[in-house]
């Protein structure tokens, strides 16, 4: 738990924006829930208020919130609508990672943190428990390493998986 009280004023209006969306989410949630469709309109508003780019480093054009408080804009996020809060968590909780193990190299992170700046993009990664999909599919769960953006669309072993842009 955290004493909103005791947060920095910067860390408050970012509350306020997550609570904001998470009331508008939680007027679509039951609709989304019927239909099992994809919150797309909740995507694109939390690109709209640049949420998607608030784990990006500073010196990408993020705001780099820190692993705690994006762990309390995801649980208002999902107070909302817990689908679109999964969804989001991925993406921002992917670009955390990279921004703290440094598992890209710096010119393809830097790419990457461009164009979710920039044009809102997303990003994920592709994984599967080993005792399932990919020992039956009989591939190897070595990973290569990423040299460039072309590398992050064709690297890596085979799996079932889609992709779709937003």
């Amino acid at each position: 738990m955290y004493d909103e009280r005791e947060l920095s004023a910067d860390v408050r209006e970012r509350l306020a924006i997550t609570r904001e969306l998470a009331t508008k989410f939680s007027e679509r949630a039951a609709g989304y829930d019927e239909t099992g469709a994809f919150p797309h309109e909740n995507i694109r508003d939390l690109q709209a208020v640049g949420y998607v780019a608030w784990t990006v480093p500073r010196e990408y054009g993020g705001l780099e919130i820190s692993l705690s408080e994006m762990l309390m804009h995801q649980e208002q996020l999902a107070r909302g609508d817990g689908s679109t809060a999964l969804a989001i968590g991925w993406h921002v909780g992917m670009i955390l990672n990279l921004r703290s193990t440094g598992a890209f190299p710096d010119e393809l992170f830097a790419a990457v943190c461009e164009t979710v700046v920039q044009d809102g993009a997303l990003i994920n990664s592709c994984a599967s428990e080993p005792a399932t999909a990919v020992r039956a599919a009989g591939v190897s769960r070595r990973r290569p390493r990423c040299q460039s953006m072309e590398d992050i669309v064709s690297a890596g072993a085979r799996r079932l998986a889609r992709c779709r842009l937003l």
